[in-house]
């Protein structure tokens, strides 16, 4: 059986299966990027995709790709513009261009409603994703600090400097184990 975009069960023309079980939304979902957007396959117990979800995962993919571009030019630019080679300029210039720009963006989205979901996900998910995660990473502890959450972005700030630290030395180790 299919329905329709039009359908109450949002099917979206694609085979509706018979016990999809509806399953609650996790907070931390609703804080999520991808659930502002109208991305969100938690939530049924077998994901829908829809032509509108395909529309808005196109746009999400060209933005990493511009954005990755930009990271890549914008990078490359402040780190020749620094003439060093001894500290990562480029990186931390795009990093910290891309949570300026992450907070901009979340003004005119979450405080102003100036711009809709689909342009916020080409923009956010798709450019700025694709720029810098380093941007999602600081919007995520802002969105914490704003609900009150200071202890919850403190261990934010720690365990995604510290893991992802430790993350990159585990993967060195292991493969300078492996390629000797």
């Amino acid at each position: 059986m299919t329905f329709s975009c039009a359908d109450a069960r949002h099917a979206c023309g694609w085979t509706w299966l018979e016990h999809v079980e509806r399953v609650s939304t996790p907070a931390s979902c609703e804080r999520c990027d991808f659930y502002k957007v109208g991305i969100h396959f938690g939530g049924y117990s077998a994901p829908q995709l829809c032509t509108h979800t395909m529309t808005k995962l196109f746009f999400i993919g060209a933005g990493g790709f511009i954005g990755s571009v930009l990271r890549y030019l914008v990078g490359g630019f402040a780190q020749t513009l620094s003439q060093s080679i001894a500290f990562p300029f480029g990186t931390l210039a795009v990093n910290i261009l891309g949570c300026f720009c992450i907070g901009i963006l979340s003004e005119l989205f979450d405080v102003r409603s100036l711009i809709g979901t689909d342009t916020r996900a080409f923009l956010v998910v798709g450019i700025l994703g694709g720029f810098t995660t380093f941007s999602a990473f600081g919007h995520d502890t802002m969105n914490l600090i704003r609900e009150g959450e200071a202890a919850l972005a403190l261990m934010n700030v720690g365990a995604q400097v510290l893991l992802g630290v430790g993350a990159v030395w585990a993967g060195y180790t292991l493969a300078a184990a492996i390629w000797r």
